[in-house]
């Protein structure tokens, strides 16, 4: 092997040796450039590369320090927490929306001829058939006699009585007893004055009679001790409205 083929070897291996020849030591050295025209001493080429790693090292620790760096000033700046997750701003509550005013109560359906409505309840009376007009309490009494069903009655009365003819209410009720219209044994029956009748007369709800509706009477000064409106010995349903005026009297 002569001495140029070994430093051919050498060049390709990048290895730095001596070699021992019969008239000489010769110390190899590193190509540089691919036409291996020039050489580098193979100490100082391990020198270069010894001060690049450092070189490579320092830009690398700078660069992350500074990654360090950044990431610490972006995370004050979102505000993150010690998790490095960016806190979110929390959206205002929104207002909340006025309560709607309450609906008023629907009126109550005003009471139907077949509807006397009251505490008595569902107190129909005679209903919706065609009245029966009468002027005196006889006639009213043959009227309620005549009627033998449950199908429903229904009388109205227009007579007037003049209460000025009555001297002195305080007596009355000595003198003998008036006339009494009774309904008795009867169901499904109204009584109904009109607007401006009077009566001298007392009613009478009597045994089983149920379901009666007196309205709109105006009864009053009644001779003897009998009531304008009595209600005996019966449980049924019966509804009564009238209107009534009282007198004091000494004696009584």
């Amino acid at each position: 092997m002569n001495l140029d083929h070994f430093r051919q070897s050498a060049l390709t291996s990048g290895r730095r040796d001596r070699i021992a020849t019969p008239a000489r030591s010769v110390r190899i050295g590193v190509a540089h450039g691919s036409d291996n025209s020039s050489f580098m001493p193979g100490h100082q080429h391990e020198n270069n590369l010894l001060r690049k790693m450092k070189q490579t090292n320092l830009k690398l620790h700078r660069s992350r320090a500074a990654g360090a760096l950044l990431t610490s000033l972006l995370l004050v700046a979102c505000g993150g927490g010690e998790s490095g997750s960016p806190s979110v701003a929390q959206a205002p509550a929104p207002a909340p929306a006025p309560a709607p005013a309450p609906a008023p109560a629907p009126a109550p359906a005003p009471a139907t001829t077949s509807d006397s409505g009251g505490f008595a309840g569902q107190v129909t009376g005679g209903g919706n058939v065609a009245a029966v007009t009468v002027s005196t309490a006889a006639q009213m009494q043959a009227a309620i006699n005549a009627y033998t069903g449950n199908g429903g009655l229904v009388i109205r009365y227009n007579g007037t009585f003049d209460f000025a003819s009555i001297t002195d209410a305080c007596t009355q009720w000595k003198l003998p007893a008036g006339a009494i219209v009774e309904i008795k044994d009867k169901s499904n029956v109204t009584i109904e004055g009109v607007d401006g009748s009077s009566a001298n007369f007392g009613l009478a709800i009597k045994a089983d009679a149920t379901n009666i509706v007196i309205r709109n009477m105006t009864i009053g000064l009644l001779p003897g001790s009998i009531d304008a409106i009595g209600i005996e010995g019966q449980g049924g349903k019966f509804r009564a409205t009238s209107g009534s005026t009282t007198t004091r009297c000494s004696a009584a």
